[in-house]
Order: C-alpha cells, then sequence, then structure tokens
C-alpha cells in the first residue's frame, strides 16, 4: 500500500511539474503586449505578439480594434477607405499582411509581419521595432504605453 502511495505521489509531481511547463513553456517563445487609449472620438485597443525563434523575433502580429463615437458613424465609410488606402503600400511589401473589416461605429486592422522577409528599409517604418533581444524589445514597448508579459 506504500508502494501505490509513494507512485500517486511521484505521478501528482510530475504532471504537477509538466503542467507547469507547459503553461510557461508556450509563452516562452512570445511576448504579448497590449495597449488601450481614447483619441479625437475613438477608443483604441491594441494587442501586440512577437513569436521569437531562439533569441530573434520572427513574426509580430498585430490587431487594432477601434470603436468610434457615435458622432463618427456616418464617417466610418470614408475613414476606412482612407487606412485601407495607406495599408496598400504597406501591402506592397514582402513579409507583411493586412486585414481589415469595420461595422456600424468600429474599424479593426490585422496585421502579420515576417521579420526575417523584411529588409532593413521595411523594418525602419514598422511600428513595432524588433531588433534587440526579447528584454530589449520589452522595455521599448512598456516605453511606447505598452503592458507586456513574456
Amino acid at each position: 500500500m506504500m508502494i501505490l502511495g509513494d507512485s500517486m505521489k511521484r505521478l501528482a509531481l510530475i504532471s504537477v511539474l509538466g503542467c507547469m511547463f507547459l503553461l510557461t513553456g508556450c509563452n516562452a517563445k512570445k511576448l504579448v503586449c497590449t495597449s488601450t487609449g481614447k483619441d479625437l472620438g475613438k477608443e483604441i485597443h491594441t494587442k501586440v505578439i512577437i513569436h521569437f525563434d531562439e533569441k530573434e523575433a520572427s513574426t509580430v502580429e498585430e490587431t487594432i480594434a477601434m470603436k468610434f463615437e457615435d458622432e463618427y458613424k456616418s464617417s466610418i465609410d470614408s475613414i476606412y477607405k482612407a487606412l485601407k488606402e495607406q495599408n496598400n503600400a504597406y501591402m506592397e511589401n514582402s513579409g507583411i499582411a493586412i486585414k481589415m473589416s469595420k461595422g456600424d461605429n468600429n474599424i479593426d486592422v490585422k496585421v502579420k509581419i515576417d521579420v526575417k522577409e523584411q529588409n532593413e528599409a521595411q523594418n525602419a517604418a514598422n511600428i513595432v521595432e524588433t531588433n534587440g533581444t526579447r528584454a530589449d524589445i520589452k522595455k521599448n514597448m512598456e516605453k511606447e504605453g505598452y503592458t507586456c508579459k513574456s
């Protein structure tokens, strides 16, 4: 009976350690940063996920959700069109994919950047600084007002 008890304890300990490894290990290769703000009649929620290969950033996923006050509802189509035209220039660059959608009073933008496919000029134009270590990138994002979890 004592052997069964010790085996169960070992199994429980291994299970707990395995779960901890899975839960913390999944985030080990990405940095998640969020920001919320209000500006000129809109509330903006931004989430940036930076994926890493070894020590370098490999891809960046950015989701921007803009919710406009009611007084801007009639302008959503023209705002959406202007943002789409602005983003079309970025779409011509390799390594960048942008998807946009709109509702009655909101516009959502999803950007995916393959850092390794871009050249130095394209990297310089990005909103998210991807040069440096994970700690450097986190520090820069936090300076820009983001809250980050790694």
